[in-house]
């Protein structure tokens, strides 16, 4: 059956209620007609191509997936146009949340690169620290070293420093409310 010589509408009506072999077939003439236009439509949404691309393909699998529903060949064409719209504001919104987190990182890395107060308070607080924790005890300063330092947790500082759990717990809280 060639189909260039069939009405667009008998190709639809392959397309929605034809076997399997004969709905492909009508697919993929009806992807060949239409996908030129859909693809300049979606174009106008998004400023890639291979997104535009991307886009108009997945609104044909759409379209495929639902062909029993569609009425006419106008239907069709009329859903695959609204398929692709909705994916394309979609995507906008996704590209424009994508942005926004981006800049927002660049921006935080900014500052932080930059922040030299940030490094100067860092500097200063370990140096307090380090001199405070000079003036605790030794096991004081082991539970603080292996917990915030070593990211160990006090049931593991408990095991290796043969200690309760409750005892591990309470000198670090009371290591912490010397500071």
């Amino acid at each position: 059956m060639e189909h260039n010589s069939l009405p667009v509408e008998q190709l639809f009506d392959s397309f929605k209620t034809g076997d399997e072999k004969k709905a492909e077939k009508a697919f993929a003439f009806l992807f060949e007609l239409h996908y030129q236009r859909l693809w300049m439509f979606a174009s106008l949404y998004l400023p890639e191509d291979i997104l535009t691309e991307d886009i108009v393909n997945e609104s044909f699998a759409k379209a495929w997936g639902k062909r029993k529903t569609y009425h006419s060949h106008d239907h069709f064409l009329n859903s695959l146009h609204e398929i692709t719209k909705n994916a394309c504001i979609s995507r906008q919104r996704a590209l424009k949340r994508e942005k926004k987190a981006l800049k927002e990182h660049s921006d935080l890395v900014e500052f932080y690169e930059n922040d030299s107060d940030t490094e100067s308070i860092h500097k200063q607080l370990l140096e307090k620290a380090l001199n405070h924790m000079g003036n605790m005890s030794q096991i004081s300063r082991r539970i603080l070293t292996l917990f915030y330092l070593e990211g160990k947790s006090i049931a593991e500082i408990a095991s290796e420093l043969k200690m309760t759990r409750e005892a591990v717990s309470t000198r670090k809280t009371r290591a912490l409310q010397s500071f």
